[in-house]
């Protein structure tokens, strides 16, 4: 009796400890299929993410290409080609054209380089879509162009709305027209992902990117190593007609029925997928364990030990030992499965460090562009600042806000006007506005205008949804000065050219004039002397100009110069054609020691013959000009190169506005000039890292000084 209930009690101990581990193995397998769904949808969504994000990049290109063309296409599609874009076999541009439109349609893309374009129209609509220009992503023969897309509906229906919505979108799905030729075994379902094409100031709609996704080429590429022969992986799309589709799978090669089930949503470009998750949760790692079958033997075993028990001890104890043995290894056997838990586990991480890596990259990305990029949330609250928006607020700024960003920046319209915070740029995007080429100023940190041009977009997440906007600026206060330098230097260059050739015209006729009356010959040649004149007065500023264009844009070459040995040459040519005129009084110059610098040659002679030109010419009738001409180092190491005469001087309140474009200082006498030497004499200056002033020299006339910096004088071998 006490056998038979020692039994019993055995008996049910072991059946809950079996249940246990079956429970237990239940729990595993739901957790082993929902991480691995999990994970299967992560990489599902990221791979979708990169093709709406080089569809995104393409447009941006295509939309900023002024005009568009079969070059400009080729060019800023081919990086496709290097993405992995598993799936997508080529990328085409479509644009629509009613009937009255095709055969203009065909002139403008023949013109803009699709030479053999000849447009097929789908008679059964009205408006066509047609196919102008395409490239190849997965090496495959490209498909033919001048092809109408309306013949595909489901493309036509969602070019239409991404048109409609100017975002990108996806279609249903549908047989690819270029596979209609594919043995019916190779055929697959595929979509198409449209984007808009929008350009300009008024964000006009010029056509459609569109790549087209092969489902089964996708699914295979994209979840096998994911999968891992373990689950069966499933694309549903709904349909108008259907509730789902079966678009393309991946099956496990066990063959038994399947008793785990996941369905998940996939959101892409405006349209809802779900991907289906079959397993067999015998084949999880983790789940298969002989613990509950374990247990169970060992209860019975144990059972039928009470029993014997009375029968005999040593046969008892032999049975116990042999139980505790299977026990043994049950437990191992469970923790090896255990291994296998963790080791999926730990792929998950890696899909995460995958994720953060990626995130790195873009990060070193957006800070190794000279473009400086903000980002904000819909709270207008800064999410991010790359390393050119950093420098352009200073290195201690820590800004959290649209509104601390605009202060710190002093946001200004070009017409002086403080922008309010409802015009910034990003407040405007998060209020979906697209903002192109506004330009604005700026004090920036210290102080100095700057004139910035802005971009700004809306960001949205994957359905559609807004998350942000971001905004990029370039600095183009440069270029906006040299557009105004050059709009004042063509006005001068102009005035100045006008003046000879007035006088060109009008003295050449006085001279035709005279000749005809029969005047006498001296009348004339007084005409034709004056035609001379002003010939090369046109021509010294032509001269110049060239100097001037040299002296801003030309290759420094630098080289060893020894300064007294080009000032004395200079001085001596100068000299020399001072000389021709026979009755000026002969100048005096003093030339004191110079060092050997490093510097350009060309340039330096230019300067220093400007200078020494200068000094000879603006002296007072009569008098014979002086010139000191001598150099001596700063503590810092600068050298200061100086040029002093006696002669008329500049007004004290000229002294710098005397190195402008075309300035010419205000004398009382009238010296004949272009206004352009001290011009080109500053740029030289600047060009070497130096700079020029202008000063009274004690005692009357002007003292010019050239001031380098102490690297032309180490760098400089000593003199032979």
């Amino acid at each position: 009796m006490l056998a038979g209930v020692a039994a019993a009690l055995v008996g049910l101990a072991s059946l809950v400890v079996a249940g246990a581990a079956e429970a237990t193995q239940g729990r595993v397998a739901r957790q082993q299929i929902d991480n691995r769904a999990a994970l299967i949808s992560a990489a599902a969504a990221s791979q979708l993410n990169r093709y709406v994000d080089a569809l995104t990049l393409v447009t941006g290109g295509l939309a900023a290409a002024e005009p568009l063309t079969a070059g400009a296409f080729q060019r800023i599609t081919a990086p496709l080609r290097y993405l992995g874009l598993s799936g997508v076999p080529a990328v085409a541009f479509v644009v629509p054209a009613r009937d009255d439109q095709i055969a203009a349609t065909q002139a403008l893309w023949r013109s803009r380089g699709s030479t053999g374009l000849r447009l097929a129209p789908n008679r059964r609509v009205g408006e066509h879509l047609f196919a102008v220009m395409n490239q190849t992503v997965d090496g495959s023969n490209p498909p033919r162009i001048g092809r109408d897309s309306t013949l595909a509906p489901a493309a036509a229906t969602a070019m239409r709305q991404a048109r409609a919505s100017g975002r990108i979108t996806v279609s249903d799905p549908f047989p690819l027209l270029r596979d209609n030729l594919l043995p019916p075994g190779r055929r697959q379902l595929s979509f198409a992902l449209a984007a808009p094409v929008q350009s300009g100031e008024y964000r006009s709609f010029q056509g459609w990117v569109v790549i087209s996704l092969r489902g089964q080429d996708f699914i295979s590429a994209t979840m096998q190593r994911f999968s891992q022969d373990l689950v069966d992986v499933t694309l549903l799309v709904p349909v108008a007609d259907r509730p789902l589709v079966t678009v393309a799978s991946l099956r496990a090669s066990d063959t038994t029925r399947r008793d785990l089930h996941r369905a998940l949503d996939l959101a892409v470009a405006q349209a809802h997928w779900t991907i289906q998750i079959d397993a067999v949760a015998a084949r999880l790692p983790g789940v298969r364990s002989a613990v509950p079958v374990t247990a169970g033997i060992v209860g019975g075993l144990t059972a039928l030990l009470a029993v014997v028990l009375i029968t005999g001890r040593a046969r008892a104890d032999q049975r116990v030992r042999s139980a505790t043995s299977e026990l043994v290894r049950g437990a191992a056997h469970l923790h090896t499965e255990l291994d296998a838990r963790y080791a999926a586990e730990a792929l998950l991480r890696t899909a995460h460090d995958d994720l953060a890596s990626q995130r790195t990259r873009l990060t070193q990305v957006l800070d190794a562009l000279e473009v400086a990029v903000s980002t904000c949330d819909t709270t207008g609250s800064i999410t991010h600042l790359n390393r050119a928006a950093r420098d352009c607020l200073g290195a201690e700024a820590s800004l959290s806000t649209i509104t601390e960003l605009s202060t710190r920046l002093s946001l200004n319209a070009l017409d002086g006007r403080a922008l309010p915070e409802s015009e910034l740029p990003l407040r405007r995007s998060l209020d979906g506005e697209v903002i192109d080429g506004l330009e604005v100023t700026t004090a920036g940190p210290e102080s100095h205008r700057r004139v910035l041009q802005v971009h700004s977009r809306p960001l949205y997440d994957q359905n559609g949804g807004l998350v942000g906007a971001v905004a990029s600026s370039h600095d183009i206060t440069a270029l906006r000065e040299h557009q105004a330098e050059l709009t004042a230097f063509a006005g001068v260059v102009a005035h100045d050219l006008k003046g000879p050739l007035t006088a060109v015209a009008g003295f050449t006729h006085l001279a035709v004039t005279a000749l005809a009356a029969g005047a006498p010959r001296d009348t004339a040649s007084a005409h034709l002397r004056q035609v001379l004149d002003a010939a090369h007065r046109m021509d010294r500023l032509i001269d110049e100009l060239l100097r001037y264009a040299a002296a801003r844009d030309a290759q420094l070459e630098l080289a060893d110069v020894d300064l007294h040995a080009l000032v004395t040459q200079t001085v001596a040519d100068r000299l020399t054609e001072h000389a021709a005129h026979l009755d000026a009084p002969v100048p005096h110059v003093f030339i004191g020691p110079l060092p050997q610098i490093r510097a350009d040659a060309t340039m330096m002679r230019q300067l220093l013959d400007n200078l020494i030109g200068n000094g000879l010419k603006y002296t007072r009738p009569g008098q014979a000009a002086e010139l000191d001409i001598t150099a001596e180092t700063s503590r810092t190491g600068e050298l200061r190169l100086m040029i002093a005469d006696r002669g008329i001087g500049i007004p004290p309140d000229q002294h710098g506005a005397i190195f402008a474009t075309f300035y010419r200082a205000d004398r009382g006498d009238h010296y004949a000039g272009t206004g352009l030497g001290l011009s080109i004499c500053q740029r030289i200056a600047q060009r070497h890292g130096g700079v020029i002033t202008a000063a009274d020299n004690p005692g009357g006339g002007t003292r010019i000084t050239v001031t380098l910096p102490a690297a032309l004088l180490d760098q400089a071998a000593p003199p032979q």
